[in-house]
C-alpha cells in the first residue's frame, strides 16, 4: 500500500504535497465540517508548510496536531510548535486550532494523562498525517533507542500519546530535549492518509534499506510501511533545499 513520488527539486515537492494536503483537508471540511491534520516536526517540512499556509482553506475548521514534541518551552529552538507556528500557522492559516503536545507539568510523564484527555476529544481519524523518518528508523518521537519504544509501538495500546526519554550520548549529561511526548503507533495509524517526506539521498537510501529487509526488526518505519490499513505515500527529492536536519 505504498506509493513513491520523486521530484527534481524541493520547490516542486513542496508545491505538490501542499496541494494534496489542502485537497484532503478541504474534502474533510466539506464532508464533516472539520478536519484534523497531524503535522511532522523537524525542519524538513518548513518550506512545504509555508506553501500550505497559502491555501484557501476554511482554516477555523482545521485542527493541527504535532506528531511529537520535545518537552521544552514553545519558543525553544528545538520546539516543533515553534516551527509549525512560524511556517504554517501564518496569515489566514493562523486561525486554525493548534493542539500542543506539552503542558505546564515538569515532565512529559506527568503531563501525559492531561494531554491524552485532550486528544480523546479530537475527531479521529486524522484526515492527513505527515511524517518523516530518522536515520535510525524512528517515526514521530518513537525512537528505537528509547526504553519506552516498545510501549509506543504496541498496536493494542490504549493511549494516543506517550512520554519517552531519548538516551543521552555517551559521556554527555541528560538534556531537556531528551524528553519527548509522541503520538503512539496506533494513534498514527488512526489516519485516513499518511505521507512520508524525505529530502536528500542519505535519508532515502536509509528508508529503502529498512523497507527491503524481509524480517521486521521492530523499527517504527518498518511497522508503519508494512501495515495494510492506511495508504502510505512517500514524497522524495535529492534536493535538500538547504534543510539542515
Amino acid at each position: 500500500m505504498m506509493q513513491e513520488f520523486v521530484f527534481d527539486t524541493a520547490d516542486e515537492l513542496n508545491a505538490t504535497l501542499s496541494a494534496q494536503i489542502a485537497v484532503s483537508l478541504a474534502q474533510a471540511v466539506a464532508m464533516r465540517g472539520r478536519a484534523l491534520f497531524v503535522a511532522s516536526g523537524g525542519t524538513s517540512p518548513g518550506g512545504m508548510y509555508q506553501a500550505l499556509s497559502q491555501a484557501p482553506l476554511n482554516w477555523p475548521a482545521l485542527t493541527v496536531l504535532p506528531s511529537d514534541e520535545r518537552w521544552v518551552a514553545h519558543d525553544h529552538p528545538a520546539s516543533n510548535e515553534l516551527l509549525i507556528r512560524r511556517t504554517l500557522l501564518q496569515g489566514a492559516a493562523g486561525s486554525a486550532r493548534y493542539v500542543p503536545l506539552t503542558s505546564a507539568h515538569p515532565t512529559p510523564e506527568e503531563g501525559a494523562a492531561s494531554i491524552n484527555a485532550v486528544l480523546g476529544t479530537l475527531d479521529w481519524p486524522s484526515d492527513f498525517t505527515l511524517l518523516g523518518m530518522g536515520l535510525d528508523g524512528h517515526v514521530a518521537g518513537i525512537v528505537p533507542a528509547a526504553q519506552e519504544c516498545a510501549s509506543a509501538m504496541d498496536l493494542a495500546g490504549a493511549v494516543r500519546a506517550l512520554a519517552l526519554r531519548i538516551p543521552s550520548k555517551k559521556g554527555q549529561p541528560p538534556a531537556p530535549t531528551d524528553w519527548r511526548l509522541t503520538l503512539t503507533m496506533p494513534a498514527l495509524m488512526q489516519s485516513r492518509r499518511i505521507s512520508l517526506l524525505f529530502f536528500g539521498e542519505e535519508k532515502m537510501t536509509a528508508f529503502r534499506k529498512f523497507v527491503a529487509q524481509k524480517s521486521n526488526a521492530g523499527l517504527p518505519i518498518q511497522t508503519l510501511v508494512q501495515q495494510e490499513h492506511v495508504p502510505v505515500q512517500v514524497f522524495w527529492t535529492r534536493d535538500t533545499g538547504g534543510i539542515g536536519r
